[in-house]
């Protein structure tokens, strides 16, 4: 089969790399990032002078992990010392223990510079570093970067779905085009 495809070498690399990920048993990484709760629907950065927003990160695995956290404005080749965002995460460096967790709390510095006719887009990124490895070992370590979209939604954007439950069966008229359109908003 292999002299079929014609891989140029990479074939036997990607074979080489997947045996010595078996015998040296890398794993994926334990830190898990999850919410912090049911999110409220009326807390969102920007929405009722609301500028602050959470995210629970856990370590799952028996090993502990450095984090590093920061907000950028969605160029990925940037590291946290080259970013300028109106955003903060607190706290931007921790170690997370084996089966601990711990609170990143994403703090809105500076909003007024921010365009409020439209929602801006920014990115939370989270790099993950394992343990040093014991100089006795051969083993081989990943570090690993999660990407989180984060948005920031000025305060006179759509209304949220409390604000909507008023609004069932109401009958707009389109500005542009003078047609009805039946509202079929609901709340859950």
């Amino acid at each position: 089969m292999r002299d079929t495809l014609d891989c140029h070498g990479w074939c036997r690399a990607l074979e080489g790399y997947a045996m010595l990920s078996w015998l040296a048993g890398v794993g994926l990484p334990a830190v898990v990032l999850k919410q912090r709760g049911r999110p409220e629907p009326d807390a969102y950065p920007g929405d009722q002078g609301v500028t602050e927003a959470s995210l629970m990160v856990r370590n799952d695995g028996s090993e502990p992990s450095l984090l590093q956290a920061w907000v950028d404005g969605g160029n990925e080749q940037q590291g946290p010392a080259d970013v300028s965002t109106p955003f903060l995460v607190v706290p931007p460096m921790m170690r997370l223990g084996p089966q601990r967790g711990q609170v990143l709390r994403i703090l809105g510095a500076d909003l007024s510079g921010l365009p409020q006719d439209r929602e801006s887009l920014f990115w939370l990124n989270v790099l993950g570093l394992p343990p040093k490895a014991q100089a006795s070992q051969g083993s081989v370590q990943l570090a690993y970067r999660t990407r989180i979209k984060l948005f920031y939604r000025p305060s006179w954007r759509a209304p949220r779905p409390r604000r909507l439950a008023g609004l069932a069966g109401r009958v707009w008229r389109g500005a542009d085009l003078g047609s009805a359109i039946q509202a079929l908003f609901t709340s859950t």
